[in-house]
């Protein structure tokens, strides 16, 4: 219905195209949609972050004060932490840099997540699993293969984040070590 070249200088193609099947209403209503949705991903974000840094920090593998909640429960240590980092980042980042970087964040994650499955099912084998992980190990296997195929593919399709991200996790490893090295 659109050409490429109208998607690619589209702020939000998708609307753009509810406009072409629906008119001005189709427009407004898929960009109230994206609008609604950005806002709740944010929630989701400004819930999550300072949590598992909270969680980090009860393990040990983060600042101890991380640990700290107020009365309502929620960890502010942490949410000052990820909040200025969240600032600093909008600040000297772009949309599309900013997005570029949470998908490769993204799939280090799910990449690490899926091996920790494995790691664990070894380690613990006699450990209580009130999930089950269906077809393992080999659905298992198959997502980690997919990660890192998806993160490999990222990291040649867009190589000046990737070098970002390859120095945001070397400058943590040094950060890692010297608060762990404070707790021992």
């Amino acid at each position: 219905m659109l050409p490429i070249s109208v998607i690619a200088g589209s702020k939000l193609a998708i609307a753009d195209a509810a406009e072409i099947i629906f008119g001005k209403v189709g427009y407004t209503i898929l960009t109230l949609i994206a609008v609604f949705s950005l806002l709740s991903i944010l929630n989701a974000n400004i819930m999550i972050c300072p949590r598992i840094l909270f969680g980090l920090s009860r393990e040990g593998f983060f600042i101890e004060k991380g640990t700290l909640v107020n009365k309502g429960g929620t960890p502010y240590v942490g949410l000052m932490i990820t909040s200025v980092i969240g600032i600093l980042l909008v600040i000297i980042s772009s949309f599309q840099q900013l997005f570029a970087l949470a998908a490769f964040m993204t799939m280090m994650v799910s990449t690490l997540m899926f091996c920790s499955v494995i790691k664990l099912r070894k380690s613990d084998p006699g450990l209580p699993r009130p999930y089950k992980a269906w077809g393992y190990p080999w659905t298992t296997l198959i997502m980690v293969l997919i990660s890192v195929g998806l993160f490999v593919s990222y990291a040649f399709a867009d190589t000046s984040n990737f070098v970002v991200i390859i120095v945001l996790i070397t400058l943590s490893w040094p950060a890692f070590r010297f608060i762990k090295m404070k707790k021992i």
